[in-house]
């Protein structure tokens, strides 16, 4: 692993690099100061100042240093260890680091997934529905905390929140299925229910909302009082009848 060693007074700096086994030392009887000095690999010398290496002497005058561990295929999956100061005001004297350790980065958990809905009728986007016998409503659908390139499914079912039982049309539950595949964690889907809603005049429906991954449920909107997801549905204009040989009004 590299390491780079600073002088805190004059700025100058080199690398120290360790062996097979993870250690290194900038003394002599490590590797002479005049091995390759400062060239950087694990069997190079080290030495400061403006002198010749001399191997009889310390590589680091009297000085505080800061030491910092750099990036390198040897440690690309690890964190790199903090950065730290040495200090070097005794002649002879060795500072033993003892064992540095790089520990394995923590694991990123991924933002849970989530979803809000919004329920509109889909002619003119507000919270309100002739009951005649084709009811579209639009539910559009914010998700966050998806992973980009999965496959998820959308599946909505219109409740009435009278009865809390799922609206039937046709003799089945109003459900829509939207698979999709997001490109970025965050985005909306449209999901579209078209129902009979001739018999649910005076009712309001509410949207609910279930995704899923590879068939596990990963995140729900399912929420009978957010008037978020809810549509009321209005009776169907009626016309006056004209009066006896009269025309409308």
């Amino acid at each position: 692993m590299p390491f780079k060693i600073t002088s805190k007074t004059t700025g100058e700096s080199h690398m120290i690099v360790t062996d097979g086994n993870g250690q290194a030392s900038t003394a002599a009887s490590w590797n002479a100061h005049t091995k390759d000095t400062n060239g950087g690999t694990a069997d190079s010398g080290v030495w400061f100042g403006g002198s010749d290496p001399d191997d009889a002497k310390g590589a680091l005058p009297y000085d505080d240093y800061t030491v910092e561990e750099q990036p390198s295929e040897a440690n690309a999956d690890r964190a790199l260890i903090p950065a730290f100061d040495v200090s070097v005001h005794r002649d002879g004297v060795t500072v033993d680091l003892g064992t540095l350790t790089n520990d394995a980065p923590p694991t990123q958990t991924p933002p849970a997934s989530g979803v809000q809905t919004e329920a509109t009728d889909a002619d003119d986007g507000d919270h309100e529905a002739v009951a005649d016998d084709s009811v579209t409503i639009m539910d559009t659908v914010s998700c966050t905390g998806l992973t980009p390139g999965e496959e998820y499914t959308l599946t909505g079912t219109l409740v009435d929140k009278e009865t809390g039982e799922p609206v039937r049309s046709d003799g089945k539950a109003a459900t829509s299925t939207v698979a999709f595949v997001p490109d970025a964690a965050d985005g909306t889907q449209e999901v579209a229910f078209t129902f009979d809603g001739a018999e649910l005049s005076g009712h309001a429906v509410v949207a609910f909302e279930s995704l899923t991954l590879d068939g596990q449920e990963v995140a729900s909107h399912a929420d009978v009082n957010d008037e978020g997801q809810t549509v009321e549905l209005v009776p169907p204009e009626t016309r006056e009848a004209p009066a006896p040989g009269g025309k409308l009004p």
